[in-house]
């Protein structure tokens, strides 16, 4: 008895499979000079559409802070632009959070809402804080004005 001939998605899987391979491959090869890698930014959520913000630190440092949106568990990165470095900041509130959040330079925070709460990250300590409820429930898409945060 002949054998039977590998199916189509025997086939397909098999180049599917090599391709990953070949792709991890090319990933392992040294960096052209002056390129570095980071490696994986942090273990979950995204960029926020409206959550990533570059500043300087008191020292001079720049910096970029970013809201990984993770649905009711999202966080804070905090990236040194310089060294590459990174550290990740829970809120420690659940919920699901705005879209985008407001820079507040004047304060040195960043304003962002989580569930029912209106929160502040203090960019220089990385503390964050309940400012309050938002009234009638949750806020995705909070707005400044000169004088105020509106919800």
């Amino acid at each position: 008895m002949l054998p039977t001939p590998p199916s189509m998605w025997s086939i397909a899987g098999a180049v599917v499979c090599l391709t990953a391979l070949s792709a991890c491959l090319a990933g392992a090869q040294e960096l052209p000079e002056g390129l570095a890698d980071h490696g994986i930014a942090a273990p979950v959520g995204m960029p926020a559409w409206g959550g990533t913000v570059a500043y300087e630190e008191p020292d001079g440092s720049r910096m970029i802070f970013v809201k990984l949106w993770a649905g009711g568990n999202s966080s804070y990165l905090f990236i040194d632009a310089e060294t590459g470095e990174t550290e990740q900041v829970s809120p420690g509130i659940g919920g699901l959070g705005a879209y985008s959040v407001i820079y507040a330079p004047e304060h040195t925070a960043i304003y962002d809402t989580m569930g029912t709460s209106f929160i502040e990250i203090d960019l220089a300590t990385r503390e964050i804080r309940k400012v309050g409820e938002i009234p009638g429930g949750m806020s995705l898409a909070p707005s400044q004005t000169k004088v105020m945060i509106l919800t």
